[in-house]
């Protein structure tokens, strides 16, 4: 058997300096029909968060041979393909570097502003991929909130927090042009 021991080393090989290592979370197990029986199919849906310094092909082929490992193991067959929902759009990791200047220009404003410049980054998607594939070269996800309440039944924010992004955002589109 795969125990998450033999995984993690794996993925503790590969960092990122904000971003952190790549993560692994099996979230759906189905298959069976009963306790007592054997089943004939089991489907397993993981969701395997890469980093920018991999890419997908990586990460699909890492969780193919890991995978093709348990099945030889136990005389069994297995097969690895990507969810339909992070092919298309394509969920790639996504990160712009602090030294860029658009992130200087963009912290020097927040800091005008009396907000907090620290960078971070989200172990979320963003449609930021999309659009610095789709042209734009530099793309910064920058909002009001806390991330943490995003989606959330909580979901909120304050007025306030909208009215100084409003502010943010006219001063870096005055800046930048």
């Amino acid at each position: 058997m795969l125990r998450g021991v033999e995984v993690i080393p794996l993925l503790e090989k590969r960092h990122h300096s904000l971003l952190g290592n790549p993560t692994l979370n099996i979230g759906v197990i189905r298959g069976g029909e009963r306790p007592n029986i054997v089943p004939h199919v089991c489907d397993i849906s993981i969701d395997r968060r890469y980093i920018p310094t991999e890419s997908k092909e990586e990460a699909l082929a890492q969780l193919a041979a890991l995978a093709q490992r348990v099945a030889q193991k136990y005389r069994s067959s297995c097969s690895v393909t990507e969810m339909p929902q992070t092919a298309d759009p394509p969920h790639d990791a996504f990160y712009i570097p602090e030294n860029d200047d658009i992130v200087i220009k963009v912290r020097s404003l927040l800091r005008q502003a009396g907000i907090d410049d620290k960078p971070r980054c989200v172990p979320f998607w963003t449609e930021a991929p999309l659009f610095s594939k789709g042209g734009l070269k530099k793309v910064l996800i920058l909002g009001p909130g806390d991330p943490a309440l995003a989606h959330a039944p909580n979901e909120r924010v304050a007025v306030q927090e909208v009215f100084t992004a409003s502010n943010v955002y006219c001063q870096i589109c005055q800046e930048l042009g």
